[in-house]
Parts: structure tokens; C-alpha cells; sequence
């Protein structure tokens, strides 16, 4: 069976990037239309000059793999799950178990005393 992963390669371009690659996956779209008329280079100068940094290489390569106009040329998911952004773990701003761990009990912590504010003022 062949799966068309092309909505996870946006589901993870929006959980690394906080935005979407472009509207709608149509020619049409200014943004895909540059997958389209494989112009991927500078759908990255734009997304970067947008976001104020660059991407990495692994992230751009898995990312222009994965959206690829042509469904016969984007990656299975075994080809995913062994691409170097996500077997590094896309470090680069990435948190760590531990960090997110932290993260999580602090923000569990906060909502608790915020509710206990919340009810005294009640």
C-alpha cells in the first residue's frame, strides 16, 4: 500500500515553523506554485526572509522530499522515518525531553495557581 504523506510533510512544517507552508496546495497558491515550477530555492528565500533565519539544510531537504508537486517523487514514510532531520531530531531549536518535561510542569503549575486565583477573586 502507498501512502501520499503530503499532509504530515505540512502537519511538520507547521509544528517546526508556527506557520503554514502556503495556503492552499493548488498552482494557484504563490507559494506551491513554486514547488510546482520546481522553484523550492526560493520558496525558502521567502519563508526565511519571512521568519528572519535560516532553515536548515535537513529540514529544507525533507521538507522539498515530502511536498514535491509529482506524488511519485515525495518520500515514503520508512524514507522519513531515516532522514536525517528526524533522526537528529531537527536540533536546532528543538527541545529535549527533559526541556519539555520542564516546560510542561511549569505550565501544569501556572494554570494551578491561576485557577486559585481565579477562585478566590470568585
Amino acid at each position: 500500500m502507498v501512502l501520499d504523506l503530503f499532509a504530515l510533510a505540512v502537519t511538520i512544517f507547521i509544528l517546526y515553523t508556527g506557520q503554514m507552508p502556503f495556503e492552499k496546495a493548488t498552482t494557484s497558491d504563490s507559494h506551491y506554485k513554486m514547488f510546482f515550477k520546481h522553484k523550492e530555492s526560493l520558496f525558502w528565500q521567502c519563508q526565511e526572509s519571512y521568519r528572519g533565519e535560516k532553515f536548515s539544510a535537513e529540514f529544507k531537504d525533507l521538507m522539498n522530499s515530502m511536498l514535491s508537486f509529482q506524488p511519485y517523487r515525495r518520500l515514503s514514510l520508512a524514507d522519513i522515518v531515516a532522514h536525517p532531520f528526524i533522526l537528529d531530531g531537527g536540533q536546532e531549536g528543538i527541545a529535549t525531553q527533559e526541556e519539555l518535561y520542564r516546560e510542561m510542569s511549569q505550565r501544569s503549575r501556572q494554570s494551578i495557581m491561576h485557577n486559585k486565583i481565579m477562585k478566590k477573586q470568585d
